[in-house]
C-alpha cells in the first residue's frame, strides 16, 4: 500500500520535473524579453571638427556600464557582466572581448572628460549588452534605444557648446571651428601627442620595486636597487644641466604596476619616458647595455628571454592573475598605435653612442625591439634600457659602483640634452 502510494508521487514528481524542463527549454530558445530596465536614453552630442562625439561618462552611467580606468585615463575598461571593451585614449582601435575593431575616429580627452565617437556605442557597447543597441540623432540628443523596442519621441534640446560643458572647462577647452581638435585630435587618427610644445619634461622609470626585486647578482645585487640609484641620478643631472621637470614613477622601494608607469609618463605629458632595467641571463658571459624600442614581436631570441622576464610582473598585478602576459603584450600592441617610433628610435640611437663615449659597457650598437608591455600605450618617445647583465659577475662589480652608475647618468644625460637640441632645431625649422 505504502509502495504504490510512494510509486505514485514519484511518477507525478517526475511528470512536474519533465514539464518544468520543457517549458525552460521553450524558454531558452525564444528571443529573450526586452530588459525592463532599459529601453532608451537620450545624451547630448558634442561636437568637433564636424563630427559627432559623446561623453563616455555619461554613456556609460546611462546605459548602466562599468567603467574601470587604468593608466591615469590612458586605458580604460567597460564591463558589462562578463563581458568587456579595453580602449585608449588616442587609439581608434577598441578590444572588445578578443576581436579588435576601429572606430571611425579616435576617442580623446579633455581635462577630466573623455569623447567617444558615435560608432563606439553599435561597434562596441551593443556588442556586451544583453539589449541590442540602434541609435538615432534628433537635433542636437542621440537617443540610444532597444531596438527590440523601437524609439520613443521626446522633445528636442537647444545645442550644447563643448564649452559650456562644466567638467571640461579648462586652458585645454576651445571653440574648434574647424581647427585643430582640443589635445591634438587628428585626421590621421594617430594617438594624441600629450607633450607640451616645450620639451620640459621627462619620466624616468626605475624598474621594478617592493616585492618585484627583478634579476639578481651573484654578490645579491638587486636590479630594483641599481635601476633606483640610476633613476635618482639621472634626475639630479637632467635638473641642473637642462632645466627639465623630472618626474621618477618610484622614489623608494615600492612596488608599481607596468601600466601606472607608463600611465605616469602620459599624465605628466612628458616629452620623453626611459624605463631602467638590469638584465639576467643563464649565460653568465652575457655583458653590456641594450636599448630596446617596443614592437610587436621580439627582434632575436635573446630579446624575448627578456621580454618574458619584463612582462611576467603583469601577472602579479591586482585584476591581472590570470592574465596571460604575452596575450596580453599582443593586445596591447594591437590598441596602441605609437607614431613615435622613429623619435624612440633616435633616443636610443643617442643613448648607445653617448655611452660608449662614456666607455659604458655596450652589448649592441643598435637598439633591439620586442613588445615590452611598460612601453606599450606610451603618448611620447620611450625606451627601456638595460644597463647591464646582473648575472654577469663583471658587470655586477661595475653596477656596484657610484663612479659607474656617474658614467651611465652621464650618458643617458647627454643622450636627453641632443634630443632636446634635435627637437628645438626641428621647430626652428618648421
Amino acid at each position: 500500500m505504502h509502495r504504490g502510494r510512494l510509486s505514485g508521487s514519484l511518477s507525478a514528481l517526475l511528470f512536474f520535473v519533465i514539464i518544468l524542463t520543457m517549458s525552460v527549454g521553450v524558454g531558452l530558445c525564444r528571443t529573450p524579453a526586452p530588459n525592463s530596465e532599459f529601453s532608451q536614453v537620450a545624451i547630448q552630442l558634442v561636437h568637433v571638427n564636424g563630427q559627432e562625439f559623446l561623453d563616455l561618462a555619461v554613456l556609460a552611467n546611462s546605459l548602466g556600464v562599468e567603467k574601470v580606468w587604468n593608466a591615469l585615463g590612458r586605458k580604460v575598461v567597460l564591463r558589462s557582466g562578463d563581458k568587456f571593451v579595453v580602449m585608449f585614449v588616442g587609439s581608434n582601435r577598441v578590444a572588445v572581448e578578443d576581436e579588435i575593431v576601429r572606430l571611425k575616429a579616435s576617442p580623446f580627452i579633455v581635462n577630466s572628460a573623455i569623447l567617444v565617437p558615435l560608432d563606439f556605442v553599435t561597434l562596441a557597447l551593443d556588442r556586451i549588452l544583453s539589449s541590442p543597441l540602434s541609435l538615432e540623432i534628433r537635433g542636437e540628443k542621440v537617443f540610444i534605444f532597444d531596438r527590440r523596442i523601437g524609439l520613443k519621441t521626446e522633445r528636442e534640446t537647444a545645442p550644447i557648446k563643448l564649452s559650456e560643458m562644466k567638467h571640461l572647462t579648462n586652458d585645454m577647452v576651445s571653440e574648434t571651428n574647424g581647427e585643430e581638435a582640443p589635445n591634438g585630435v587628428s585626421e590621421n587618427e594617430k594617438p594624441l601627442r600629450f607633450g607640451d610644445k616645450v620639451f620640459d619634461v621627462v619620466v624616468i622609470d626605475a624598474g621594478h620595486g617592493g616585492s618585484d626585486t627583478g634579476a639578481s647578482g651573484p654578490t645579491g645585487l638587486l636590479e630594483k636597487e641599481v635601476s633606483l640609484k640610476l633613476a635618482m641620478r639621472i634626475q639630479k643631472l637632467l635638473k641642473r644641466r637642462l632645466g627639465l621637470r623630472v618626474v621618477l614613477t618610484r622614489q623608494g622601494d615600492i612596488s608599481v604596476s607596468l601600466e601606472q608607469r607608463t600611465a605616469t609618463a602620459n599624465s605628466e605629458k612628458a616629452d620623453l619616458f626611459i624605463s631602467l632595467h638590469a638584465n639576467g641571463s643563464f649565460d653568465r658571459d652575457k655583458s653590456g647595455l641594450t636599448a630596446h624600442l617596443a614592437s610587436a614581436e621580439p627582434s632575436d631570441a635573446e630579446v624575448s628571454k627578456t621580454v618574458t622576464a619584463e612582462n611576467k610582473v603583469i601577472s602579479d598585478e591586482l585584476g591581472n592573475e590570470a592574465q596571460d602576459p604575452d596575450e596580453y603584450a599582443r593586445m596591447l600592441w594591437e590598441l596602441s598605435q605609437n607614431e613615435f617610433f622613429r623619435e624612440a628610435t633616435a633616443l636610443a640611437g643617442c643613448v648607445l653612442e653617448a655611452c660608449q663615449k662614456n666607455e659604458v659597457r655596450v652589448a649592441s650598437g643598435e637598439p633591439k625591439q620586442g613588445p615590452f608591455i611598460v612601453l606599450m600605450g606610451a603618448s611620447m618617445p620611450a625606451v627601456l634600457l638595460e644597463i647591464g647583465y646582473l648575472t654577469n659577475p663583471a658587470d655586477e662589480q661595475l653596477l656596484k659602483q657610484d663612479k659607474y652608475l656617474d658614467l651611465l647618468a652621464d650618458a643617458i644625460s647627454n643622450a636627453v640634452a641632443e634630443i632636446k637640441a634635435r627637437s628645438r632645431r626641428s621647430k626652428t625649422r618648421s
